[in-house]
């Protein structure tokens, strides 16, 4: 049921993204917020490309998203 606490327990780590994942997946499901998920997800997702395509030769392709 609370898979991030089981990992984190699991490997016995104090890593903070594990531990903001954790808290993350308790707040969810605690407070029943699950469209915020998906919101996360292509945020994150976004965050990613954009950090992996500064200045590289992926950029024109993805002005053709946008």
């Amino acid at each position: 049921m609370y898979f991030f606490t089981y990992i984190a327990t699991l490997l016995n780590l104090n890593c903070p993204m594990l531990e903001f994942l954790k808290d993350f997946w308790l707040f969810l499901m605690e407070r029943k917020k699950w469209w915020l998920a998906p919101i996360i997800i292509v945020l994150l997702l976004l965050g990613i490309l954009l950090i992996f395509s500064g200045g590289s030769a992926v950029t024109p392709f993805i002005y053709t998203l946008f």
